[in-house]
C-alpha cells in the first residue's frame, strides 16, 4: 500500500492505516499497524510511505485509510477507496 499527501504543513507528522468498511463505519485494520511508515512532510508540503503487508489483495468489500495525528490527537482525515478491477486477476 503507498499514501501519498499534499498541501500539509512541513515538518508534520502523520500516523496511517487500512481498515475495512467506510470512513465513519469502520473495520479491522489491515495487517499489523507496526507495518505501516508514518508520513513526515517534507519542506515542500508532500509526504509519500509505503506499507509491505503480506496479506492477499482484496477482490471486493469496502476500505478506508485513516490519517491520525502522531500525537495521538485522533483521526485528521479518512479516505473511502475504491477497487481497481483492471489490476485483478482474470476470472479462471
Amino acid at each position: 500500500a503507498i499514501i501519498s499527501l499534499t498541501g500539509a504543513p512541513a515538518g508534520a507528522r502523520f500516523d496511517w492505516h487500512l481498515h475495512g468498511g467506510r470512513c465513519g463505519s469502520p473495520g479491522a485494520l489491515v495487517g499489523p499497524a507496526s507495518g505501516y511508515d508514518p508520513l513526515t512532510v517534507r519542506a515542500d508540503g508532500n509526504a509519500q510511505s509505503m506499507a509491505m503487508l503480506a496479506i492477499t489483495t482484496p477482490e471486493s468489500g469496502a476500505w478506508h485509510v485513516d490519517l491520525h495525528a502522531s500525537n495521538g490527537s485522533g483521526i485528521v482525515a479518512c479516505g473511502d477507496l475504491a477497487l481497481d478491477e483492471t489490476h485483478l486477476p482474470p476470472p479462471s
